[in-house]
């Protein structure tokens, strides 16, 4: 069974009682893969403002059928939240049913195909809701929250780099480019697979108007530093401009799949 650690950011007079979104702005790209291991939800051109629950998976390679897991994680996820949303959202209890149902979901599939038995993906989710912004991830697709240009929040990559940072044996700078980049140290997978692997969720009530954030894959972090992610989504460009020049540099800098979700939210009533 995975266990989750909560981490709460909250501020005694935050307490939100509605948020309004812009139009929210989405990437989903092969790059130059053969494949494409990465899914999100809502799908690339199905999103709108009044959507509130956005996913971004990317499938882990050199396991088996990426791609199966990456859908398969999004699409419990999604099913799970929809038939329970009534519930407290932004309980420990909630996510950790959530995420024992994913669980649940590959089991059945692997029942029915042996060969996706070790297949695992990462996953991040946000969730809009009554009190604020849901966030949480596992694995190294990243989570950021953005405000005038400065990053407020920033999930901590579940790999092997991350932990040698952490540890003061490499920088960040020695990380982007070190040979063991690329290896998750926790993801989603079957129940029997499971054990040691955790999901991080965190509950940011402390947001306002003009706040950004960003859910995307490890393939838009190989392409763009954190300064020039805060450059692009501090310009003065239109949020559907930001993100085809995120696109850009992806395309040009990126070797894996790369896919994102750009939520800039528009207003907040207390």
């Amino acid at each position: 069974m995975l266990s989750i650690g909560i981490k709460l950011m909250q501020h005694p007079s935050a307490s939100v009682n509605h948020m309004s979104l812009h139009q929210p702005q989405a990437l989903c790209e092969l790059g130059r893969r053969k494949s494409n291991q990465d899914y999100i939800f809502p799908l690339k051109g199905h999103a709108t403002s009044a959507d509130r629950l956005f996913v971004v998976c990317d499938g882990v390679g050199g396991a088996p059928q990426g791609e199966v897991a990456s859908r398969l994680a999004t699409d419990s996820w999604v099913s799970y939240y929809r038939s329970h949303c009534a519930e407290c959202v932004d309980s420990e209890r909630f996510w950790n049913a959530a995420l024992q149902y994913t669980q649940t979901c590959f089991d059945t599939h692997i029942r029915r195909d042996a060969r996706a038995q070790y297949m695992a993906t990462t996953l991040t989710f946000l969730l809009v809701h009554s009190n604020g912004v849901v966030i949480g991830h596992i694995g190294d697709s990243r989570i950021y929250h953005i405000r005038n240009g400065n990053i407020l929040f920033q999930t901590a990559d579940h790999s092997a780099v991350n932990l040698l940072v952490q540890q003061g044996l490499i920088t960040p700078q020695e990380a982007r480019a070190h040979p063991e980049r690329n290896i998750v140290t926790k993801v989603v997978r079957a129940s029997a697979y499971s054990s040691e692997d955790a999901l991080d969720v965190h509950m940011v009530e402390t947001v306002q108007a003009g706040d950004y954030f960003l859910l995307c894959t490890d393939g838009v972090v190989e392409a763009l530093d954190n300064d020039a992610l805060t450059a692009i989504i501090a310009s003065q460009q239109s949020d559907s401009q930001k993100i085809a020049h995120i696109r850009r540099q992806c395309t040009l800098h990126s070797h894996d799949n790369f896919s994102a979700y750009l939520i800039h939210i528009a207003a907040v009533e207390k």
